[in-house]
């Protein structure tokens, strides 16, 4: 079994499945699916990877040391120290005369207060700049270092696309919303969906 990862210090990483951590006092506890950690080092042993680092999800901030075939690279982009938005994927969503498909992906509150009314536009645009779908995903409740994955309802164009505008927004507490930078996803020749 060869190494599958290199991690530096300050890199995030995730949980990939339920994994076994082990505490600074040597003791062991569970780590559910997305736990996020702070890479503070690694260390080989044989052919084993194991990673420590800073739990930065869920109610502590423990240290840990994990086997690095629990984790999995986490590469978010940050929005407004506010958000972060990753694993954004076209999902193939119904086999009729033209393929439809929908956007999905995962946002995690990286702030200390619950984020309500969090709604994620999705728009597809063409070569030219001309808007061919908009989609919409509305009234997310992101709690503080959560993830929340969602799914936009299937486009109903099926003229090509060249990018896809991602346009987070959420609710203020004086009533206003906080629109986040918007983020450009281009199109690639090879790109599939799923």
């Amino acid at each position: 079994m060869g190494i599958r990862h290199q991690y530096l210090a300050k890199d995030l990483a995730r949980v990939a499945s339920f994994a076994a951590a082990q505490l600074t006092d040597g003791q062991w506890r569970g780590l559910p699916s997305g736990t996020v950690l702070r890479v503070a080092s690694t260390t080989v042993e044989g052919n084993n990877l194991w990673v420590s680092g800073i739990v930065e999800s869920g109610a502590g901030r423990d240290s840990v040391r994990i086997h690095a075939s629990f984790l999995e690279r986490y590469a978010p982009v940050t929005l407004g120290s506010t958000v972060e938005l990753s694993d954004v994927h076209l999902v193939h969503a119904a086999e009729t005369p033209s393929t439809k498909i929908t956007v999905a992906g995962w946002l995690r509150n990286i702030s200390s207060q619950t984020l309500s009314q969090c709604t994620v536009d999705c728009t597809f645009q063409d070569r030219g700049g001309e808007r061919l779908d908009r989609r919409q995903v509305a009234d997310l409740v992101l709690r503080p270092l959560e993830f929340v994955r969602f799914e936009t309802p299937p486009a109903t164009t099926d003229k090509p696309f060249s990018e896809i505008t991602l346009e987070i927004s959420h609710a203020t507490p004086d009533g206003l919303r906080d629109y986040l930078p918007a983020v450009v996803i281009p199109r690639s020749a090879g790109q599939r969906t799923q």
